[in-house]
């Protein structure tokens, strides 16, 4: 929080102890002084850089006399007034979230009689810096002496891991397929198994109360079997999809994936206009436009047409094919208005 207040003084001098016990009664602390000494009367406006919501008081004081702020909705300011001596005065201003003090700031400003004093005090958080963001460990790489473990025979498995801001790190090795480890907490351990088949090692690493985690996909076979393994990796490819069309015409029209209505609800008239396509794609993909009414379609840029329409109803129809032959399309229709 970084709150500034613009403080400035009202031009109303109290020179009796009766005028200013009637502006205490207005919500100000009344400072008691001898009847023949003279008082100034300071207006605050203090804006919060903060947001409002998390201040819920602004107190001003000076020597015993005090004052709350209260928010104003049609400046988005505090405000508020406090009656001082005249003279120089040190004001302090203090900002709470509940009971928490939230901010402090202080300035002194010098009250002289039949002249307004204009004080600009910066009030600082108090809550200290916001918290630190902890970085967390990092595997760098984890790594087996043998990616075809044979049962009864250990392997080492190894842990690369850093963290940047120096934490200790520990370890922890696991498998979905039983078996033993030399050391499960160590970086470099050794693990072995009487099963055969496939098997996921997974080292987690930890600093503080961050972790990560990266696990190898091996296969266990018995010793001298004339067997082996196939690896298998699937990448799934979903369909291309036209998100949007964009008609730049008189008026314009769009339709959307979410849209109820492909028909555009006004007529367009009979002139020029560009066609924007949105799209979301996942790998190659070829772009076109294309309409039922006998108007022509010049590609500007990838998904950007100029379209010269036809006339009477007209469906134009947007449609992507990636490069596994996936397509989608979308259509927009429009009646185009004779000329």
């Amino acid at each position: 929080m970084n709150t500034r207040l613009t403080i400035f003084a009202i031009r109303r001098l109290a020179t009796t102890a009766g005028a200013l016990v009637a502006f205490a009664s207005a919500g100000c602390a009344q400072h008691e002084q001898p009847a023949d000494e003279k008082f100034g009367k300071v207006g605050i406006v203090a804006s919060a850089v903060t947001p409002r919501e998390s201040i819920t008081s602004l107190v001003i004081a000076s020597g015993t006399a005090t004052a709350n702020l209260s928010y104003d909705s049609g400046k988005g300011k505090y405000t508020g007034a406090i009656v001082l001596p005249v003279g120089q005065q040190t004001i302090t201003a203090k900002a709470y979230a509940g009971a928490q003090q939230v901010g402090f700031g202080t300035a002194n400003v010098i009250i002289e009689a039949n002249k307004t004093a204009t004080l600009s005090l910066r009030m600082l958080d108090t809550t200290g810096a916001q918290p630190h963001v902890d970085a967390g460990p990092y595997i760098v790489a984890i790594s087996s002496s043998s990616t075809e473990p044979v049962t009864g025979q250990p392997i080492t498995l190894t842990a690369n891991a850093l963290d940047a801001e120096g934490d200790t790190l520990s370890y922890a090795w696991t498998s979905d397929c039983g078996g033993t480890f030399g050391s499960a907490s160590a970086a470099i351990t050794t693990w072995q198994t009487a099963a055969t088949g496939p098997c996921k090692i997974t080292a987690t690493v930890t600093s503080k109360d961050l972790t990560d985690a990266e696990s190898l996909d091996l296969v266990v076979f018995e010793p001298n079997a004339a067997k082996g393994a196939a690896a298998v990796d699937v990448d799934y490819v979903p369909n291309p999809i036209v998100t949007s069309i964009y008609l730049n015409s008189t008026p314009p029209c769009s339709v959307a994936t979410y849209s109820f209505n492909s028909m555009c609800p006004a007529p367009v008239a009979k002139a020029p206009f560009y066609v924007g396509i949105g799209l979301v794609t996942y790998t190659g993909h070829t772009v076109s436009l294309t309409d039922d009414c006998g108007g022509t379609v010049e590609e500007q840029s990838l998904g950007y047409y100029q379209y010269q329409p036809g006339t009477g109803l007209c469906t134009l129809t947007a449609k992507v094919t990636d490069a596994y032959g996936l397509s989608s399309s979308l259509s927009a229709s429009v009646y185009v208005k004779q000329p």
